[in-house]
C-alpha cells in the first residue's frame, strides 16, 4: 500500500517478482494494488539471472 501511493505521487516504484508465476495475477485487486509501478520479473535461481 506504501508504495502505490508513493507511486501515485510520482515515485518511480519497480516491482520485482518472479516471472513465473501464474498471469492471472494480473486482475482485480493485484491491479489496483500494482498501479502506477513498473514491473521486472528476476530468476535468481539460474545463473543467468544473477
Amino acid at each position: 500500500l506504501g508504495t502505490r501511493i508513493l507511486g501515485d505521487f510520482g515515485a518511480e516504484v519497480i516491482k520485482v517478482s518472479d516471472p513465473r508465476l501464474p498471469a492471472d495475477r494480473m486482475g482485480g485487486l493485484y491491479g489496483k494494488l500494482n498501479r502506477n509501478k513498473s514491473s521486472l520479473g528476476l530468476r535468481l535461481d539460474t545463473e543467468v539471472g544473477r
